[in-house]
């Protein structure tokens, strides 16, 4: 096991908090609402998502696993979210444990099974022409 970030130490920059090594809060002192969701085994509520944010007119971020790209009963609902503009990115290849949740200071994974989990997770973004950033791969002729 590898030591993970210390859970004590808190920082932040422009009002924005980070734990863990990871954004936890972006600029609370701006009235933002981010919605985040996320996908693996299963697809519920896709397309209720969908419709209620396109007919608000509300973007959202999308994280799904390599399995949830890869499942052909999904493919329809990632295509309209595409076309609609959602930001669409990686959420782990095989939704791997990256640390217990009664012991977050040991990681279960190595670097090089994340680091292989995470381009295998981008792979399957790229057959929907979703580039690593979660935006549409530009094209050149």
């Amino acid at each position: 096991m590898v030591p993970a970030q210390d859970p004590g130490k808190t920082s932040s920059l422009n009002h924005a908090i980070f734990r863990y090594g990871g954004l936890e809060r972006s600029d609370t002192t701006a009235k933002n609402i981010y919605l985040t969701f996320t996908g693996g085994d299963f697809n519920d509520g896709g397309k209720w998502i969908n419709r209620v944010l396109k007919r608000k007119g509300v973007p959202a971020h999308f994280f799904f696993t390599g399995d949830f790209y890869r499942s052909p009963e999904n493919k329809k609902l990632i295509k309209k979210l595409r076309k609609q503009g959602h930001y669409l990115g990686p959420h782990s290849d095989k939704h791997l444990l990256y640390a217990s949740w009664t012991n977050r200071d040991s990681l279960l994974v190595s670097k090089e099974e994340f680091t292989s989990d995470l381009l295998n997770n981008y792979k399957e973004m790229a057959v929907f022409g979703i580039s690593k950033q979660g935006l549409p791969i530009q094209k050149t002729d």
